[in-house]
């Protein structure tokens, strides 16, 4: 009796290589492999209109999201042993995708338990999927065609050239969640495989996500998502000011550096004030919001971040209870972020935080993937790796997620009143594009 199949997902934004249970070649040689490898292009992904950017069922479905993204953040952060000691970035998006995928082509609990960790229906999921994906796709260039946003998001499934595969399965993956599909020899070439699917990686995130995830011989399939954004803070791309003086920035070891800070734009609205932390956001022109927490005296960046934080941070919600407090009596309120710039990142397993979201199904049900073949399969690993920096000149990131197979009266005089919100102690972020779908999340423990 032949070995049992189990898998992979990785999410760069997210993959998923299902496998059985129980200096490289020239860039341009392997890209001319990946093109050989290719069965099936994805090309127009179906939309689904009753879940277009502006109705209900698609802001119902991101405030679904945003509630996910923060118990994930919430879970990979309280298993990942350095989070008290790193600046850590996770894609709630990519990781989503790498799952939205995995339920597309599974059934029994493990459909079922993806579907409850994310509060919704198959059929939410693969219309507001849809609708991301269609939007996630992007350029703006200026009057001097300069590059000032991209937006680019992927999905591809990668089959063993043995695995006996059912083509609907394709067909579906393709129609409705955009994914391309490939066949590889993991068995038989199984080092060359992964050099493709690396070499594929890396030109899907601008070579921020260059990683060779050792999917082994005995992997039968991958679903792999890719994420990648850059959003400059104006469409002329002149930079962010930075402050005249230094600041004093605590890491959260309790020691100290001065820093110059970056100087974002004034926003109409103040920070908002909750019992142990102020929050407030900074947007880039192609409306990328990244919002900042910071914790209050007595508490640090570990007791504040929690679930409840990071969705409320992400939400519509919250950018309305900001921008509700730019007028005062007889005033305009305006704000402004003044933070450092810093880097992010993570590239490690998140099997236990999967799980404790009440994912476990998918890493012992062997035959819960049956739309996609007969072949008894599970998950092995589940891997997510970041890269996310916010500088000057703006913010840029990528993700990959593996699991292994945002009227005044007349008459009286108004003033206008400024304020500063200073990140300047170790905090949390949340980024979210135009439609506060949750992009990243992190904690900035050091500068």
């Amino acid at each position: 009796m032949g070995k049992r199949k189990r898998f992979v997902l990785l999410g760069l934004a997210g993959l998923l290589a299902l496998a059985s249970c129980g200096s490289e070649s020239n860039d341009e040689v392997i890209r001319e492999s990946l093109e050989d490898a290719a069965l099936q292009k994805a090309g127009y992904v179906i939309p689904d209109t009753k879940y277009g950017q502006e109705t209900d069922n698609f802001i119902n479905s991101t405030a679904k999201l945003n509630d996910f993204s923060g118990r994930l953040t919430e879970s990979i952060l309280d298993n990942y042993a350095n989070a008290d000691t790193e600046n850590v970035a996770i894609s709630p998006l990519s990781i989503y995708m790498a799952l939205a995928m995995t339920q597309a082509i599974t059934t029994g609990d493990t459909k079922s338990e993806i579907l409850e960790a994310l509060d919704m229906t198959d059929d939410e999921v693969s219309g507001y999927t849809r609708s991301v994906y269609n939007y996630s796709n992007n350029t703006k260039y200026n009057d001097d065609n300069e590059l000032v946003l991209k937006e680019l998001l992927t999905n591809s499934i990668w089959l063993d050239n043995n695995l006996d595969y059912k083509s609907q399965a394709l067909g579906k993956l393709a129609n409705y969640y955009g994914a391309n599909s490939y066949s590889v020899d993991f068995d038989g070439n199984n080092k060359n495989a992964n050099k493709i699917i690396r070499q594929y990686v890396k030109d899907n995130t601008e070579d921020l996500i260059d990683k060779d995830f050792g999917l082994g011989k005995e992997t039968a399939f991958a679903l792999i998502n890719t994420l990648y954004f850059k959003d400059a803070w104006h469409l002329d791309l002149t930079t962010l000011e930075e402050s005249k003086y230094t600041y004093l920035f605590t890491n959260s070891d309790g020691s100290q550096t001065n820093e110059k800070l970056l100087l974002a734009n004034y926003i109409g609205g103040l920070a908002v004030d909750k019992d142990t932390y102020r929050s407030f956001f900074t947007s880039t022109e192609g409306n990328y919001r990244i919002s900042f927490v910071v914790p209050k005296e007595g508490y640090d960046i570990n007791d504040i971040f929690t679930a409840d934080t990071i969705s409320y941070v992400s939400s519509k919600e919250f950018r309305n209870e900001a921008y509700s407090s730019s007028i005062g009596d007889h005033v305009y309120n305006y704000t402004r972020c003044v933070f450092p710039e810093f880097e992010a990142s993570f590239s490690t397993t998140i099997n236990e935080a999967i799980k404790a979201l009440g994912i476990e199904s998918a890493f012992k049900n062997v035959n819960d993937f049956t739309p996609i073949t007969d072949r008894a399969a599970c998950v092995g690993d589940i891997y997510h790796a970041t890269s996310f920096e916010a500088k000057k000149d703006g913010m840029e990131g990528a993700a990959s997620t593996v699991i292994g197979a945002s009227t005044t009266a007349y008459g009286d005089v108004w003033t206008n009143a400024y304020y500063d919100f200073v990140v300047n102690k170790s905090f949390g972020f949340a980024v979210v594009d135009k439609n506060d779908v949750p992009v990243f999340t992190g904690i900035v423990n050091n500068i």
